[in-house]
Order: C-alpha cells, then structure tokens, then sequence
C-alpha cells in the first residue's frame, strides 16, 4: 500500500518518486530477466506479478494527478482568456481610434462605400455594407456616420434579381439621411410593375436633389420620366438603357432638356433608337447609340465635349458616309468611334487619345481615316486603342504616327490570343540581333483578351522585360477573360521587374472588364 499526503498550498498529492524494487537493481535475477529474452521459473512469477501491482497503483496516482492538472490548467486558461479579452478592452480605450476628429473618420467612412458593381444586383442585405453598417459599431460613428450626408447619396435599386428587395421604408430612411443623391434604378419586365413604379415615384418627390440618374428603363417605366422635367437642378450625369426587345413605339424622353447643370448624357439600347433631348451645349461627357443624322445635329452643338463615345446605330442607309460637312469639336480630347469614316467628319485640333472599333478588313479604311483626322486636325495623338486588330494595321499604325505613346491592344475574337502572342514577339526587342526596334517610342503598351483564356505569359514577359530594358516602356497591363495564373518563373520576373519600377497590372474576370471599359471610355459610376 501507497500511503499519500497533499500538499498544503497547492493541493497536490505527495507520494513515491518511483517504484522501489530492490530486485531490479544491476546483477539481479529481476535485473537480467529485464533485459533478456530468458522465461521465468515459477518462484520468479511471483515477483513479478506484484511489481505489476505496483505500478498499476502507481498508473492509477498518475493519472489522477494529470486528471486533477489538465483540470487545473483548463481553468487558468479560462482565467487567461478572460484578463486577455478584459485588457484588450482597456486597451481599446486608450485606443487612437476614439480620437479620431469626425471629419477625419468621415473621409475614411467615405473610402469604405462599395462601388456599384457590389451593388447590383443585390446579393445580400445592404445592412451588411457601408454606410449602413458603420452605424452600428458605436455611438460615436453612429453619430459620424448619421451626419456625414455623402455617405447616404448613393440609392440603388434593382428588380433583375429574384431575391428580396429593399423595402421602400429603407430606401426612405436613406433619403432622409441624404442631401444629394445618386439614383441608380434598374427596372425589369418580368418582375411585378407596381412596386417598381411606386419605388420610382417617392424617387422622383426628390428629384431636384438629384446629381445623377442612371435608369434602366422598362415599358411601365418611361411614362413617368416626365414629370422630371424641369425638376432636376442639379443633375450632372444621367444613363438611360433600355435593353427591351418589346414592339412598343418608343416616344421622346423629354425630361432633360432644361437640366441646367448638366454635363454627361449617355444612352444605351440594344433594340431601338432612343430620342432624348438635352442641352448639348453643356456637355463635357458624352455616350450615345445614335444614327448619325443625330450624332451630327448634337455634335454642332456640343461645343465644350472634352469626350466623347459615338457609335453610329439604328442607321437605316448607307447615306450618312457621304456627308462632307466637318464638325469642329475643339475641346475633344478622347475619343471613341464605332466606324472610322467618322473621322473623315471631324476637326479635333487638341485630341490625345482615341479608341477605334476594329471591324475585319477594315485596316486600310482606318489607316486613311486617321491620316486624314491628323492632319486636317493638326493634333498630337498620345494614345491609341485598337478594339479588335490585325498584324498590319497594328504595325502601320505604329510605324506612321511615332507620337503615340501609349498602344492597348483588345482581341475581340476566340482566336485573338494566338494574335496577341505574335504581335507580342514582333514586338519583343533582340538587342543582340541588331534588328530595328518595332515602336521604340511605346511608354505604355497593354493587351486584353476578351472572349479567351490567356495561357502564354512568357512570351509576354519576355517583350514586356525587353522594352524595361531598352528604357522604354514604363506601364504595362494584361487583362484575360480567364485563363491559369502565371508561374513560379513568370511570377519570379513580374518581382523583379516590380522591384526596378516598372508599373505592370494583371487583371482577370469582372477587374479585367472593368479596365477594359476605361480603354474604350464606357460609362463608369462612383
């Protein structure tokens, strides 16, 4: 038998360091036994059993002192936990956070808005977003976040989900905590008209706090757009889509004609000619999907366009190419066109940068077109986009107009990646072959794969890090629809050439659309 004591301070059990067994000791029967292969005699079984008594009570001592520990240190570590957590919250305290001045933290809150594309559609509870869950943090940026009326201008609203939809009481919380505001209303045909055309209308109570509209339109939608007329102040921006293939006449959206603070007018439609008056004059920005007799009677008006997206669409004839009027736009400085014979229209002595749809064949056309602009023009042109492209208009175009110094390059087509990749090695310096230099001038030389996954990243690399080199290039960006990501090797160079200054973006999925739409000046919204 053990005989136990516990210790007065901490309660631990005393008892025998070890197991006392004379027999065991060197030269012992018990000793050789212990290290041998040998059997027992039968006096010898004896022995050992009651050292297997023995260490099975010592076994038993063991384990209920690690029983009574692990409890203990359970305990401790609960106790731990909650000094920790209760420290932290002192810390919190003292924390810089708490001091923060209220206009400091508003413009913080400010770079915390989600943008639009987080917005719609509405895949979750806005409540679960900036600014509205800024509120619930704490009463001080409860109290920032009611006050700062910027936060709350943004009110999208959607109805192309079948998900829940923010209730109007929402919405008229948000508008009551807003000074101005940015409507973005996306209705849909095949969802329930009434509650959108309720939502539009408490929208349109508050209408002349509107700076921006962007409505995409259904049949029940377009009769109520009237009532905006001579209602909107403050408007600088507004979007109009309608990408309904419904035989309904579309009529005049006349409600923007007397907006006197507007700046950016863009229409968009897929099926139809949209009419929508507006002061031309005024316009700094402009996107429209028009005829070209329209195009025209704008752009004579349009006096102050700094850029401008025209696509010539809904044209019934072929006439408008034999047109010799020329249109002076002399603020325009980007430019998109859908048809390069627009060009053949248009004075633009300051334009820098343009983008140009590519049709195939289409590279001559394009050719004379911008040999023409240039020249009756006068201007310096910076920055050309190819949306689609050939080997030979890109090399020409390279080749005639030295002053463009910033070349992205769009495949449009399944096949264009195969394009990319020889373009790319035209383009790739051999310093070592003494081969002339294909656009020594390029600083700024981007590819984008729309419709194709991009697999080649070396040979990109490879004319990327050999225009670093020559001391060109100093931007570059790859944009693919899909496609594996880079390498070990590849993603070695990018670091490298990371580390010595060059400025090189790689961008995928809905990032590499959204660039693309900056290339060929789409609409992009706060």
């Amino acid at each position: 038998m053990m005989f136990l004591s516990r210790c007065s301070q901490c309660g631990a059990s005393q008892g025998p360091d070890r197991l006392e067994l004379d027999v065991a000791g060197p030269g012992t029967r018990h000793h050789i036994l212990l290290n041998s292969n040998e059997a027992p005699v039968e006096s010898e079984v004896a022995v050992i059993r009651a050292e297997l008594t023995t260490s099975d009570a010592r076994l038993v001592f063991l384990d209920n002192e690690i029983a009574r520990l692990r409890g203990q240190l359970e305990q401790l570590q609960e106790q731990r936990t909650s000094v920790w957590s209760y420290r932290a919250q002192n810390c919190s305290i003292l924390s810089g956070l708490r001091r923060i001045p209220p206009e400091i933290l508003g413009y913080i809150f400010s770079w915390t808005l989600p943008a639009i594309g987080e917005l719609l559609p509405a895949t979750e509870s806005r409540l679960t977003k900036s600014p509205w869950v800024l509120s619930h943090v704490s009463c001080y940026w409860r109290a920032v976040a009611l006050s700062d009326a910027s936060l709350w201008s943004l009110v999208t609203v959607t109805y192309d989900d079948p998900r829940p939809h923010d209730p109007l009481s929402m919405v008229e919380t948000q508008v009551g905590r807003a000074q101005t505001l940015k409507v973005h209303f996306y209705g849909c045909e095949t969802f329930d008209h009434q509650p959108q055309v309720e939502m539009f209308l408490y929208l349109a109570r508050y209408a002349p706090q509107w700076e921006e509209l962007s409505v995409g339109l259904t049949p029940h939608l377009v009769p109520l757009l009237g009532i905006l007329r001579d209602r909107v102040p403050l408007l600088r921006r507004f979007y109009v889509q309608w990408q309904s293939d419904s035989g309904s006449t579309v009529i005049p959206l006349e409600c923007f004609q007397n907006a006197p603070s507007l700046l950016e007018a863009r229409v968009f439609s897929d099926f139809r000619y949209i009419p929508v008056p507006f002061p031309a004059h005024q316009l700094t920005q402009y996107q429209l999907d028009f005829p070209w007799e329209t195009h025209a009677t704008i752009l004579k008006e349009a006096v102050n366009l700094i850029e401008a997206r025209i696509f010539v669409d809904f044209q019934n004839t072929e006439d408008w190419r034999n047109s010799r009027a020329v249109l002076d736009l002399t603020c325009l400085r980007r430019l998109f066109i859908s048809h390069p014979e627009i060009l053949e229209f248009l004075r633009v002595p300051v334009l820098e940068e343009i983008t140009i749809d590519f049709d195939e064949g289409a590279g001559p056309e394009i050719l004379r077109d911008l040999q023409l602009v240039v020249s009756r023009s006068s201007c310096i042109l910076r920055r050309l986009c190819l949306w689609g492209f050939d080997l030979w208009t890109t090399t020409e175009i390279l080749r005639q107009f030295p002053s463009i110094v910033e070349f992205p390059i769009i495949a449009t087509t399944h096949s264009g990646g195969e394009l990319a990749e020889t373009l790319m090695k035209r383009l790739t310096v051999h310093t070592d072959s003494g081969s002339e230099v294909m656009a020594p001038q390029l600083r700024c030389l981007s590819f984008a794969c729309e419709y194709e996954a991009f697999t080649n990243h070396p040979i990109y690399m490879d004319m990327v890090a050999s225009r670093w080199r020559t001391g060109g290039l100093k931007t570059s960006e790859l944009l693919v629809d899909s496609g594996p990501l880079p390498d070990a090797d590849v993603r070695k160079s990018i670091a490298v050439l990371c580390e010595e200054g060059l400025d090189l973006v790689f961008l995928e999925g809905k990032d590499a659309e959204s660039a693309i739409a900056g290339w060929t000046f789409h609409a992009t919204w706060n």
